[in-house]
């Protein structure tokens, strides 16, 4: 069982005000521009092309509008707020689908008696060959409703401090993390409309939690060895 260092403590998971300000401008000024970008397509479509051409700007504009609406529920994720203070946690969390953020927040303040469990598991994206894996953090209540603490990146170790934040909450409950296994989720986009494998279900085998689990890592290696070759080459074509 996992001990906490001081229980009177209060342990705080949260964008820093630079991280919420820089990062909600970047996706605020990336919605504009897709917003602007799918207006310039809408006025294409309108001024008089062919039928196909017309068909193939509207749809443009409708991806690009959508584009612009998920950078808009990003933000939400910025207001993300965990606190983890002597007798209870307070949660403000953004409401998801999968890997889509909506609109609205849940909150919630959870004493530790009333939590039942405090579970992890490994979530397996595979969209266009590439493979991310994702570590997943919920709270269990007695009453059985769950709320999801977060999601951290482990092919790319990006993220908040979710399992921080799930040891701790283990912990002055009386508890350990629970370790749920691995889901295979399967497309990104897939996930936004259908959201997630509920956690209830079966997880896969651990030889092939391992094999994903590889293949995530490899990804990120391919990637990186793509961006670097890029970069000298660029350099190399500049020099010249």
């Amino acid at each position: 069982m996992l001990q906490v260092e001081d229980p009177l403590q209060t342990f705080v998971v949260q964008y820093s005000w630079t991280r919420r300000i820089l990062l909600g401008l970047a996706l605020t000024g990336c919605a504009a521009i897709f917003l602007f970008m799918a207006g310039v397509f809408i006025f294409i479509g309108m001024s008089g092309v062919a039928l196909i051409g017309q068909i193939a700007a509207f749809l443009v504009a409708i991806g690009l509008i959508l584009l612009a609406t998920y950078m808009v529920t990003l933000l939400t994720v910025l207001a993300a707020r965990i606190e983890i203070g002597p007798q209870a946690v307070d949660l403000r969390l953004p409401r998801v689908r999968g890997p889509l953020p909506l609109f609205g927040l849940i909150h919630a303040t959870l004493a530790y008696g009333t939590i039942s469990s405090v579970e992890s598991r490994q979530e397996v994206y595979v969209s266009f060959g590439m493979v991310t894996v994702q570590e997943a953090y919920g709270v269990v209540t007695r009453e059985g409703v769950r709320f999801l603490l977060g999601i951290r990146s482990q092919t790319w170790g990006t993220g908040l401090r979710f399992d921080e934040a799930a040891r701790q909450i283990a912990a002055r409950a009386g508890q350990s993390v629970v370790d749920c296994g691995a889901v295979r989720v399967g497309g990104i986009i897939g996930a936004m409309i259908n959201d997630v494998p509920a956690w209830g279900g079966s997880p896969m085998p651990p030889q092939d939690r391992s094999r994903w689990v590889r293949r995530g890592a490899l990804t990120v290696r391919l990637l990186l060895g793509l961006l670097t070759t890029g970069a000298l080459l660029r350099a190399c074509a500049t020099y010249h």
